[in-house]
């Protein structure tokens, strides 16, 4: 009988039974979870009788009596060509229960895997193995032991446990490996590691080719490092060193704060909870929270005291001062306007000073108006006005001086011309008064 490219599987009573002189090949198969008493996977018996199994898989085969994957009592039975039992269980003989007949293992081997010594058959050409009789417990063929890696291209490498050497450094390999894997993310992986070795408390690993601990990368701010991994500081603890690995490292913030992540790195980034601030300046880099005074508006979490937004209506001289006052216009019109802004205030549009009541110009185009709580533009040309006053001052008073140069000498009609010229310069004088009083900013 020959089958090929088959799966036996989930059978009671084993998957194959050779017996009474049969002829069985099996191709490129695979038997798995099958059951039995003798032989989980295959039973074989009569002297006659040959199995030949050829690249074939058989694993995870139950016996409940002996010979887990396979059981032979007589016969010639050949393994070949990556033929493998692995992961086979029973009482008696895991792998394989061997009471009689003749077993043998013709190379290769699947790649990670080895046999005892073998010699070479002079009818096939190749290398083959006779398997012992006997109960046998490990996997068939034996699995390269671990730190080391095997290949299926040299069979030579395969007649030893050491296969083809070392596993490559930044690799890890478990035993039975055929291809070096990558070395574990926290660890780092020297020539020969079956697995990685975790970075030193304080540091992390964050390849998977790292081969010494000098490879480690030392543990960031924000952080603790323990096992080669990285453990945040969790929301309301902050941890400003690098190199921690005891939970301890991460110091809580002060009252009435939390942090807007985990991972916080000083005790800056503590904020103050809502209806709180910051009292303590931007510049000392520390937290004390208070409860946000009267004027202010703290409708959100991680307010300071150059933050501290105001109430229309009120005024202080900076962002560094909590002194906040209520402006005497306080109301729909107030020329403080609120807010969050650099320096005192905060003012309307063009407006400065205590409490929002002086114009931000500089010249004498503008006046501040306590009706409106803002600056409005002054009526007519001061300049024009100033010229036109000097001119009627220094006119009159030369008439006066020359008045009373030659009052003795002038007619009546001429000194009653000079008293009329004098009543029209005080009137002037003191309308131009008037004009002055506003107020202005200087």
């Amino acid at each position: 009988m020959e089958v090929g490219g088959s799966t036996f599987e989930d059978n009671s009573g084993g998957a194959v039974v050779a017996a009474a002189g049969s002829q069985v090949h099996i191709l490129h198969s695979v038997l798995v979870r099958n059951t039995a008493a003798e032989g989980g996977a295959i039973s074989v018996a009569g002297a006659a009788t040959t199995l030949h199994l050829v690249g074939t898989r058989i694993a995870l085969n139950v016996a409940t009596a002996r010979g887990g994957g396979l059981h032979v009592a007589g016969g010639v039975v050949t393994l070949d060509n990556r033929t493998v039992l692995e992961d086979n269980r029973a009482p008696e003989g895991h792998t394989m229960q061997l009471l009689g007949g003749a077993t043998s293992y013709f190379l290769p081997a699947p790649a990670g895997r080895w046999v005892n010594t073998a010699v070479l058959d002079p009818v096939r050409g190749t290398l083959v193995s006779a398997v012992a009789l006997g109960s046998h417990v490990e996997d068939y063929p034996f699995a390269c032991r671990e730190g080391h890696f095997g290949s299926d291209e040299d069979v030579s490498t395969q007649l030893n446990p050491d296969c083809v050497g070392p596993c490559p450094r930044g690799k890890i390999c478990p035993g039975a490996t055929h291809t070096p894997l990558p070395c574990t993310v926290g660890s780092y992986c020297a020539r020969g590691s079956a697995a990685g070795t975790f970075c030193p408390p304080g540091y992390v690993g964050y390849g998977t080719d790292l081969a010494a601990k000098e490879e480690c990368d030392l543990c960031p701010p924000g952080y603790v490092c323990e096992g080669g991994s990285a453990t945040a500081c969790a929301r309301s603890y902050y941890n400003p060193l690098a190199g921690q690995y005891l939970r301890s490292a991460c110091l809580s913030c002060p009252s009435s704060t939390t942090t807007a992540s985990s991972a916080a790195t000083s005790v800056g980034e503590c904020l103050c909870n809502k209806g709180y601030y910051n009292s303590r300046s931007a510049s000392n880099n520390t937290v004390e929270c208070a409860l946000c005074p009267v004027g202010s508006a703290c409708v959100e979490a991680g307010t300071s005291l150059a933050t501290l937004p105001l109430k229309a209506g009120y005024y202080r001289t900076g962002n560094d001062s909590d002194d906040l006052r209520r402006c005497p216009d306080a109301g729909a019109n107030s020329g403080c306007v609120g807010g969050v802004r650099g320096g005192e205030g905060p003012c309307k549009p063009s407006l400065q000073g205590p409490y929002c009541q002086l114009c931000e110009v500089r010249d004498d185009s503008e006046y501040y108006n306590t009706e409106e709580s803002k600056c409005l533009p002054c009526e007519g040309n001061l300049l024009l006005t100033v010229l036109a006053i000097v001119a009627v001052v220094v006119a009159a008073a030369g008439l006066l001086t020359l008045w009373r140069r030659l009052r003795h000498r002038l007619p009546l009609r001429a000194i009653a011309l000079a008293g009329w010229l004098w009543r029209v310069y005080t009137q002037l004088s003191l309308r131009a008064k008037i004009k002055q009083v506003r107020v202005r900013v200087t």
